[in-house]
């Protein structure tokens, strides 16, 4: 039973936005109504609201037998609401336990069909290869598990905020056990077709005040009962939900005294039922979450965000409208509340929690609405029959065997007579000898008894078994490959892509786990300015998993000497929370292999990313630290730093550098201008390379950031500089010179070709007057 507080205590209430999707009755629900009409005690009729009503309406905290009465129809609402899933569900639980629970393997095998083979002596095998598969498709998601990174929305959100957050998201996460927690319940989905957890505030230890977010399970996942409205597939938009719980009578008393806790009946269910040593000394208690809602003014502050009047201390900036008057809006606010009941009344709160989502956690397999009711199924339904059958062809094929060496004798009538002890027994017991009469009834000898041989057949049971097997791999979507068996494929490609069949067969029930995992954190975000509202020493858990104290609510000094803080309670901006898949521990191992093929290709840059490298390899002990800090004290001056800060006379020198060889590089391009359509001597190219390897030297001194190699590169910069002009000159004066020249040809090759032109032009006007005939007489 959990006895730390759920939200810390009264807090400041939260707003939610409007629902995104209406409310809908199911079709399922079939709570019965009382009367609508009654009279009342002046004897005079009036309309009361029915149980359904009652139970779907807003929530009823007048008093406290009204709430109580209103927690207990909402309890028979779920019940009857969903009574298809809970039975389903407990059967699939139990048919993928078999063998290992009270009832062992008859869970697999019909009852009429179990009972009389029993009644026969024949065997009834249960091979249970169902979890096998589970085990498949839960380590392969637990390999892969998203890490959460949160993120600020918008302009007013600060990235350095969100690191500390993503690191305490972290080490909620290694102080929960959450990976073993959500293990758990992906389990209960693949089996049944959903399951339960929930996000919990405990204080850190005995002896302090400051509270903590933990993830915790719900050991029973038949004991929540939830809202049937809910629509949305990870039911954040549920109104309420209760926990019911069984404690002992003498903790009960112990925490509650005399405090009637009436029958326990009114609060059972499927899969939910008290154990034996239970009943008759235990209570049921629930817990009760519900939201209260009220409309109330929402003013709109300078930052964007909304504040409700009643929240509101009189330092806040408003945004004004045009008549100079803060903006404001009539809104809903809900606040979500949290009670312990039992059957008769309030034991603990009601409290806020400072959430506005129901901090109780859904993880859902496959989800179907059928007739408007909703079924919920995990692996296991789809795998009943070909299990059943395997096991029967199983049991037909050692019930065919075992009986193989033990064939009927054939006998003459009365040669038993006498002896049937022996002759009874003789297919269980290993009698040294068998007598018989060697003399009929009718008084003639008769032949010593046999056996009657007969060959067994077992080759069509053979095939009914690889077939009920094949069966088996079709409906879990799981075939050999994923299962670690060798086949046919040699290449590792063609091995990935088949066991790749079975990851994408079963990767929606990863994805609903990413949902699920989503809304988690989404609730933690939710929770964080509340519960974590004061200064405080915060552990955070890098993504390199490095844990890192900080302190967060409070001014410290910064590396640069001024003051800074993390202000998490009251972070401006907005954030947001995604999913990265795959485990730390993978995502290392790949930034190692893509590291490493980088460094087979830039052998060099190991002294820029050595630190990083080293860093990030799966290996213990003190030599690994000390490797990374030799490393990281041989990067350049402007990578020593770790806030990645540079000395000022480091920072001009290299702007000046930068200003160096930008001009350098445009000297050179110049040069390649002048030179086209010019062809170039060997001198001219030598010369141009000796300057881009110049330039290159440059560059790389800038890249290595070191003072003395930075006046080197000013020096030869200069040198390189007065080169380039002169020889500039040079070209310019050659290019000059090669242009006068290339126009006095050009012009005597023009004279030449007007000169041929006109005496081509005589010939043929002489040509042309000697063609001419002479002029008549007159």
């Amino acid at each position: 039973m959990a006895k730390k507080p759920i939200g810390g205590g009264t807090a400041t209430p939260v707003s939610v936005p409007p629902r995104l999707y209406p409310k809908t009755q199911s079709s399922s629900i079939k709570v019965k109504t009382r009367k609508s009409v009654r009279r009342n005690a002046e004897n005079q009729t009036e309309t009361r609201m029915t149980e359904f009503e009652e139970a779907t309406g807003p929530t009823t905290a007048e008093s406290e037998s009204a709430l109580v009465q209103q927690a207990l129809q909402r309890f028979k609402l779920a019940q009857e609401a969903e009574s298809f899933n809970p039975t389903e569900g407990l059967y699939d639980l139990k048919f993928s336990a078999a063998t290992t629970g009270s009832t062992g393997g008859s869970a697999q095998w019909p009852a009429d069909i179990l009972s009389q083979r029993g009644l026969d002596g024949r065997p009834c095998i249960t091979t249970n290869r169902i979890n096998q598969f589970l085990r498949q498709v839960n380590n392969d998601e637990l390999e892969n598990r998203p890490a959460a990174q949160v993120n600020p929305v918008g302009d007013q959100g600060d990235p350095m905020v969100a690191s500390i957050m993503t690191g305490m998201f972290r080490h909620i996460e290694d102080d929960s056990v959450m990976e073993q927690v959500v293990s758990r319940k992906f389990d209960g989905m693949l089996r049944k077709g959903w399951a339960w957890y929930r996000v919990l505030t405990e204080y850190e230890s005995p002896d302090s005040f400051d509270q903590k977010i933990v993830v915790r399970d719900i050991p029973n996942d038949f004991t929540v009962y939830d809202d049937p409205s809910a629509q949305l597939p990870d039911r954040s938009d549920a109104n309420w939900r209760l926990i019911a719980e069984d404690i002992p009578v003498g903790e009960y008393k112990d925490l509650y005294g005399d405090v009637p806790f009436g029958g326990t009946s009114q609060m059972l269910s499927i899969g939910d039922l008290t154990t034996s040593w239970k009943s008759g000394q235990s209570v049921r208690i629930a817990e009760y979450y519900y939201f209260e809602t009220k409309d109330e003014k929402l003013f709109k502050l300078v930052n964007g965000k909304g504040k409700f009047e009643s929240d509101l201390n009189g330092t806040e900036a408003f945004d004004l409208d045009d008549n100079n008057e803060p903006i404001s809006r009539m809104s809903e606010r809900r606040q979500l509340k949290w009670c312990k009941i039992n059957c008769e009344r309030i034991l603990e709160g009601p409290i806020d929690v400072p959430c506005q989502w129901i901090p109780v956690i859904f993880m859902s397999g496959e989800e179907f609405n059928i007739d408007g009711e909703r079924i919920m199924c995990g692996m296991v339904r789809y795998a009943r029959d070909p299990q059943r059958l395997y096991n029967y062809w199983n049991s037909a094929m050692t019930e065919a065997i075992a009986l193989a060496p033990k064939a009927p004798f054939v006998i003459a009538a009365g040669q038993v007579e006498g002896f049937e002890q022996y002759w009874d027994t003789a297919n269980r017991r290993n009698w040294p000898y068998l007598p018989y009469k060697f003399i009929t009834t009718a008084g003639q000898p008769a032949p010593v008894p046999q056996r009657v041989s007969a060959s067994v057949d077992t080759s069509a049971i053979s095939m009914a078994i690889r077939q009920a097997d094949q069966d088996l791999m079709a409906t879990m979507g799981i075939y050999r490959a994923g299962l670690g068996d060798v086949g046919p494929e040699k290449s590792g490609r063609a091995i990935l892509a088949r066991q790749k069949e079975s990851d994408q067969a079963n990767a929606n029930y990863g994805f609903n786990r990413n949902w699920s995992l989503l809304h988690c954190y989404r609730v933690i975000l939710d929770m964080m300015p509340h519960i974590y509202n004061g200064p405080r020493a915060q552990r955070i858990i890098r993504p390199t998993d490095q844990n890192e104290v900080v302190m967060i609510n409070q001014l410290f000094p910064g590396p640069d000497g001024k003051d800074q803080m993390y202000d998490i309670a009251n972070a401006a901006g907005n954030y947001s929370v995604t999913l990265s898949v795959g485990a730390p521990a993978s995502r290392r191992q790949q930034a190692v292999n893509t590291m490493s093929e980088i460094l087979k290709a830039e052998p060099q840059l190991f002294t820029m990313i050595g630190d990083l490298f080293v860093d990030q390899m799966d290996a213990d002990g003190d030599w690994k630290q000390e490797m990374v800090a030799r490393l990281k004290k041989m990067l350049p001056p402007q990578l020593q730093d770790q806030n990645g800060n540079i000395p000022p006379q480091v920072q001009q020198q290299m702007m000046q550098l930068q200003q160096q060889h930008q001009d350098l590089v445009q000297a050179l391009q110049k040069a390649t201008e002048l030179l086209k359509g010019k062809s170039m001597d060997l001198a001219t190219k030598e010369y141009l390379g000796e300057l881009q390897y110049q330039g290159g030297i440059i560059q790389a001194q800038i890249k290595a950031g070191s003072v003395e190699g930075m006046d080197h590169a000013r020096q030869e910069y200069a040198k390189t500089t007065k080169l380039l002009s002169m020889h500039l000159d040079q070209m310019q004066l050659e290019q000059g010179q090669s242009h006068d020249l290339l126009m006095q040809q050009k012009d005597q090759e023009h004279a030449q070709q007007i000169q041929q032109m006109q005496q081509q032009h005589e010939q043929q006007l002489q040509q042309l007057q000697n063609q001419q005939p002479p002029a008549a007489a007159s």
